[in-house]
């Protein structure tokens, strides 16, 4: 991704800071211009929006933290138009790899189309530099100006003193992890921050966070409560949670379960779900309930946690002691939850195996999050391996009835399915 501004001078502008900014933008994305569109009164290609620019920066600048805290959120330029135009673009970020999306889009007034650009994927390293880069250059020239005071470069000098201080960065991100304003917040949304990060830090405090409390903590009618039922975990009784062997094998497979350079996060579910069903002799249909699971790993009293009033999306909890504290689903009164409680451990067991650093992590429903992706992938190719579905499939037999050999739910099977060159490349890697 990378933003093009050619000034122009002489604009008609009545505001100072469009004037001083108004050029011929172009984005690009992967290899296309998403700015180039067509004009329906002139007939013709147009490369290039001329826009202000000022509106463009200040949305990114007062957005920052919501567009890299927040998960499973596409966050859309569409807002920042002010008047001008703008493609439709939208902005994703899952903690390390940064997506930006574009729409086709017509506007009948002023008549103008623009065409979808495929997209691209890029590091969150590298969208931090071409959006702050863009910024930058907006503000250097409102500078050049003698502009110094406009909602985009004070809004912009507050990130900036905000990046370069790393537990200010941290707080600012968990409440765009919640959709708050850093710079905005009230001092009980401030507080729950503070107390979440007690808990988890890192990926793991923004991925609890964004798991459905983004409605504003104490706004949120399960986020105190939540808080409460974690600290209150490590008075269950050992042997509820604990899964032995799993700590075991975290010290035996080491560095190669690690992620590799590079690697997708859900490219390490796989390989490291095809390492552990090896290791235990395992076709997933020798996993069919979390209690089968659980005893494969040493957990031969391994009981589930039944509580009500804590964040509905919150799967199970894993500790850094090789622990799991997996949520009761409600298995005697719906048929798909057995299914559900299986998945959600094997989720668990995945992000122990492959991200074994942290002191407490949560399984959620976020499904744009690195982490949350690592445990997804495990768990699907633990329980239902694709290299044993083929022959089925061969045989003549049904997604479905797939799905029920190995206890899963069809939708398992269907993702496994339409990944199955993706789990091939991570087992070879």
């Amino acid at each position: 991704m990378r933003f093009s501004t050619e000034w122009l001078e002489g604009g008609e502008n009545v505001a100072a800071e469009e004037r001083a900014t108004l050029c011929e933008l172009k984005i690009v994305v992967g290899d296309e211009n998403a700015c180039l569109f067509f004009d329906d009164e002139a007939q013709e290609v147009v490369s290039s929006l001329c826009v202000p620019a000022v509106h463009l920066a200040e949305g990114m600048a007062r957005d920052w933290w919501r567009i890299f805290g927040g998960r499973d959120h596409r966050h859309s330029l569409l807002p920042y138009r002010t008047g001008f135009m703008l493609p439709d673009l939208r902005f994703g970020c899952d903690g390390s790899t940064f997506a930006i999306e574009g729409h086709q889009m017509h506007c009948p007034n002023p008549g103008i189309r623009f065409w979808q650009v495929a997209g691209e994927q890029c590091s969150r390293v590298d969208a931090e530099h071409a959006l702050a880069a863009f910024v930058d250059d907006v503000v250097d020239k409102l500078a050049s100006e003698q502009i110094q005071d406009c909602e985009a470069v004070l809004a912009w000098r507050r990130v900036c003193a905000s990046r370069a201080d790393p537990a200010e960065a941290a707080f600012c991100e968990a409440a765009g992890a919640l959709h708050i304003d850093p710079y905005s917040i009230t001092d009980d949304d401030a507080r729950f921050i503070e107390e979440a990060g007690d808990r988890f830090s890192g990926e793991a405090l923004f991925e609890f966070l964004a798991g459905g409390l983004c409605a504003g903590a104490t706004r949120f009618p399960y986020a105190l409560s939540t808080l409460k039922w974690l600290n209150g975990l490590q008075s269950r009784r050992r042997y509820e949670s604990a899964l032995p062997t799993l700590s075991e094998l975290q010290d035996q497979f080491g560095d190669d379960a690690a992620r590799r350079a590079e690697e997708p996060a859900w490219s390490q579910g796989y390989r490291v779900a095809n390492m552990l069903a090896k290791e235990l002799e395992v076709d997933g249909r020798d996993l069919p309930t979390p209690e089968a699971l659980a005893k494969r790993l040493g957990g031969k009293r391994f009981q589930r946690v039944h509580v009500d009033d804590v964040e509905p999306s919150i799967r199970a909890v894993v500790g850094a002691d090789a622990s799991v504290h997996l949520r009761d689903r409600g298995r005697g009164k719906f048929p798909w939850a057995s299914q559900a409680e299986n998945f959600a451990l094997a989720r668990a067991i995945g992000t122990a195996m492959c991200l074994p650093d942290a002191e407490q992590r949560v399984v959620n429903g976020l499904r744009d999050a690195e982490h949350q992706a690592v445990g997804r992938a495990f768990a699907a190719e633990l329980l239902a391996p694709i290299d044993k579905m083929r022959p089925m499939l061969a045989d003549g037999l049904e997604e479905d009835e797939i799905a029920h050999e190995f206890k899963v739910s069809p939708q398992v099977v269907w993702h496994q399915l339409e990944n199955q060159d993706r789990i091939s490349a991570a087992q070879a890697a």
